[in-house]
């Protein structure tokens, strides 16, 4: 009999539940985390092909939510009723990420609660529709890839290296071919299709890290080149910065992980030189990007030291300003913050660049409220924290989770949240976290 059938004839609920076999949470999480992650590809297909073709960006997060959240507390009630002792006091003492995380999840709708406004801050705006459950969908992201087993999430890395290489490999053709390409062709905007290039470059480098076979490396170093070259011809400038930070940091913690230097990790750095090397000298478009970026950053450090009163303005002194927008905002309500997005109609009326920020953990604080934002940045740095207390367990594709969101960490600084960018964040950091045992029957 299988485990379909076991659940058909059971007698009662708890019959039922305690029937429920790994394989139906695996299969349950593993698809809707599959298909967000083809998902832009569907978008392409639909933007640039067959205009009535379906793609999911305004509806995979709140399915998720809703089944996931389920999923959750059928897993739950399940460990439960098969007579498991576990205190739940003990587990989030124990798991101290999941506990700041379902705190920071419970601040969230505390204080959204008391802001109101929910015609917004429930679902968003129609540009981004985040809101408070956008936002808890993310929190169900992490805690679905810690419940699950690893036999899929490889399945998933090569989805998202699959499907990435084709919109890369549109850009690029397009970049050479006619000295652009339609920055809108799937994302909202160029800088979302930056921070999505940010999270494949991180995970195709621990690909090519991690990976035993030459000929593994071989594909994901052409896959990380594809990346890097798509990226410079995206122009997103601090994403570039980004990733440049976050090839030091895997070549770090890749190192302390396995308690030596290990040469490999210099792999994707010569890479990355190669790609730049190469879009300078064979394409005009990208040659002019490249030294307009290195005298930007040479025009802000300039605007840092000296005011940028005394600096031409750029995207990095237009930063500055919204920041100090942001730190205006948090300083109106530093508790409970305005509601998510609540506060973006006015600042592009005043700014006339952008309805946030431009930096996540700000954008944390003006929407929720300064202790929301410390809840968040502490249940990321826990998650690192535990991996390196662990250091010696870790998986590779614990591994693989850690070095890669920090690529997306790193780009936060300078970056928004946005529906189709964040879960990436809270799915790879749910792989990088360290389980010490199978949850699971």
């Amino acid at each position: 009999m299988n485990a379909f059938q076991r659940v058909m004839k059971s007698k009662t609920v708890k019959e039922a539940i305690c029937n429920l076999p790994d394989s139906f949470f695996d299969f349950m999480s593993s698809f809707l985390i599959f298909v967000f992650m083809l998902n832009p590809v569907f978008v392409l297909v639909r933007k640039r092909l067959i205009s009535g073709f379906p793609d999911c960006w305004d509806t995979i997060n709140r399915i998720t939510l809703i089944i996931g959240t389920a999923l959750i507390a059928l897993f739950i009630a399940r460990y439960f009723l098969m007579g498991n002792k576990l205190s739940i006091k003990a587990f989030l003492k124990s798991n101290l990420p999941i506990t700041l995380f379902l705190v920071f999840g419970a601040v969230m709708i505390l204080t959204t609660l008391i802001n109101g406004h929910f015609d917004i801050t429930l679902f968003g705006d129609l540009y981004r529709n985040e809101g408070l459950f956008g936002f808890l969908s993310y929190i169900v992201y992490f805690v679905l890839l810690i419940m699950l087993n690893g036999r899929h999430k490889r399945v998933w890395l090569y989805t998202l290296i699959a499907s990435s290489a084709i919109l890369e490999l549109v850009v690029i053709y397009e970049c050479y071919a006619f000295g652009t390409y339609d920055a809108d062709f799937v994302f909202g905007h160029y800088n979302h299709f930056g921070y999505y290039l940010n999270v494949v470059i991180g995970v195709s480098a621990m690909l090519i890290i991690t990976s035993e076979k030459i000929w593994q490396k071989l594909v994901f170093g052409a896959s990380f080149f594809i990346s890097v070259l798509a990226l410079i011809a995206n122009d997103t400038f601090g994403c570039q910065l980004a990733a440049v930070g976050g090839l030091v940091f895997i070549c770090i913690m890749y190192s302390i992980a396995k308690s030596r230097f290990k040469a490999i990790t210099l792999v994707p750095m010569a890479i990355m030189a190669f790609a730049f090397a190469f879009a300078f000298a064979t394409s005009p478009k990208m040659n002019e990007q490249i030294s307009a970026n290195a005298s930007q950053i040479a025009n802000d450090i300039h605007a840092v030291f000296y005011g940028r009163e005394e600096s031409e303005f750029s995207t990095g002194v237009s930063r500055m300003i919204l920041w100090e927008m942001g730190f205006d905002y948090i300083q109106e309500k530093p508790l409970i913050g305005h509601g998510a997005d609540v506060t973006g109609e006015h600042m592009i009326t005043v700014s006339k660049d952008s309805d946030r920020c431009h930096c996540e953990y700000m954008n944390y604080a003006i929407s929720f409220g300064i202790p929301a934002m410390l809840l968040y940045v502490a249940a990321v740095f826990t998650v690192y924290l535990r991996g390196l207390f662990a250091k010696q367990k870790l998986t590779d594709l614990n591994l693989i989770g850690l070095g890669a969101a920090m690529f997306y960490l790193f780009s936060a600084v300078v970056g928004n949240t946005m529906y189709y960018t964040a879960p990436f964040l809270f799915i790879l950091l749910g792989m990088g976290y360290f389980r010490e045992e199978k949850l699971s029957e």
